[in-house]
């Protein structure tokens, strides 16, 4: 993309997000060592692979796999010896009970989001990259995939969406990622059991949900405001229409913010 680092810093580049090109100071991380990336402007991070996902919603995994074996994505190395590792592959040592971390209390309060209301949703994780341990918060996909969140960090082991059923059948929740999904429940408490409830975790993972909506006889969604919300939207929209389901869009009650979590937290964008 000839996107070149602002700093090179040790261990680390920074770069103008290419997600947020308006940007005015470089907020995209590049850690060297991992190979990982973080947009400290969205507060959202992970491999080459989301990185490219982000930038093209419509893509899935294979088709970047088949297309990088095509030739037609062009990976450069940085000038002079500083080759780039592959990411060595996260190991996963333990989930627990989301009130056997202490530790995740901080985070989530840092999203606006009450502790006790999220242990029924999310699970504590300890998980191994790069000889290092971490801990954070995470949730099972119906893919068998953790979806693994910490501050400055976020990654899938496998992607696919994430799905709680409370055997209502009638109308289902859709947001993009976890956060929104608990943010819904800190604004509308009074709504928790009345749905099923459906995180995508990533827009790309859309064609595994439509299994889950057409038993439905309503779509509630709440995507982000911004190009890859509006098209995740377009396509739920449309094929609600196909199938009679009705459907209903309810970025307006947040226009103004980027998604539900910032508007829980007061931040427009």
């Amino acid at each position: 993309m000839s996107i070149k680092p602002e700093r090179k810093m040790n261990g680390y580049y920074m770069y103008y997000s290419p997600i947020r090109p308006a940007e005015k100071t470089p907020s995209f991380k590049v850690s060297i060592g991992s190979n990982l990336w973080v947009d400290f402007g969205i507060n959202e991070g992970g491999t080459l692979i989301d990185l490219i996902l982000k930038l093209n919603p419509d893509y899935t995994v294979s088709k970047i796999v088949a297309d990088f074996n095509k030739g037609i994505f062009s990976f450069h190395q940085l000038e002079g010896n500083n080759k780039l590792p592959i990411a060595s592959k996260i190991k996963i040592i333990k989930t627990e009970p989301l009130r056997n971390c202490p530790g995740a209390c901080t985070y989530l309060e840092s999203r606006g989001i009450e502790f006790s209301k999220a242990c029924d949703y999310v699970s504590g994780i300890s998980y191994e990259m790069n000889g290092i341990v971490y801990r954070g918060i995470a949730t099972k996909n119906i893919n068998d995939g953790y979806n693994i969140s910490s501050q400055n960090f976020k990654c899938a082991t496998k992607q696919g969406v994430t799905f709680y059923s409370h055997n209502i059948g009638m109308s289902i929740i859709v947001t993009e990622g976890i956060m929104d999904l608990l943010s819904f429940i800190m604004l509308y408490p009074k709504q928790v059991g009345l749905h099923d409830l459906c995180v995508l975790n990533s827009v790309h993972n859309l064609a595994g949900i439509y299994h889950l909506l057409k038993n439905n006889n309503r779509i509630i969604c709440f995507l982000d405001n911004d190009l890859a919300g509006d098209r995740a939207t377009s396509l739920i929209e449309n094929y609600s229409k196909a199938n009679e389901i009705s459907f209903f869009d309810y970025r307006r009650k947040y226009k103004g913010y980027k998604d539900l979590n910032d508007y829980l937290l007061g931040k427009p964008m």
